[in-house]
């Protein structure tokens, strides 16, 4: 039994290794793509609605970069190269517009994204 345990434990402990414990103030945002990082996914953050009539502007800005933030803490990320914006526009409302922000997530060493 006692076995079984240590096996476990070596497993779960080989398992977190391989995700960086990353705090949301550890990550930096910038439209400069990383060298000498890992690359962990997207991370995406829409503002403002047709439905509800909520528009995007710069106000949410706060809000973008907080849910940026904790994506990346969920994948293990600690820096964003941001993606130009798209925005869409509906004719029928023409005051209203919808933000779609998009950054690639990747994981630095600490001396990569302190030099960015």
């Amino acid at each position: 039994m006692i076995n079984i345990s240590i096996l476990i434990n070596s497993l779960l402990l080989s398992v977190s290794s391989l995700f960086h414990h990353v705090q949301p103030s550890d990550v930096v945002i910038s439209a400069e793509k990383p060298h000498g990082c890992q690359y962990r996914g997207t991370v995406i953050s829409d503002q403002g609605s047709f439905i509800t009539g909520q528009t995007a502007n710069d106000s949410h800005a706060p809000a973008i970069i907080k849910d940026f933030k904790d994506q990346a803490v969920k994948i293990g990320a600690n820096y964003i190269q941001l993606i130009p914006t798209s925005l869409a526009s509906n004719d029928h409302l023409k005051d209203q517009a919808m933000v779609t922000n998009n950054g690639k997530a990747y994981y630095c060493p600490k001396d990569d994204t302190e030099s960015s």
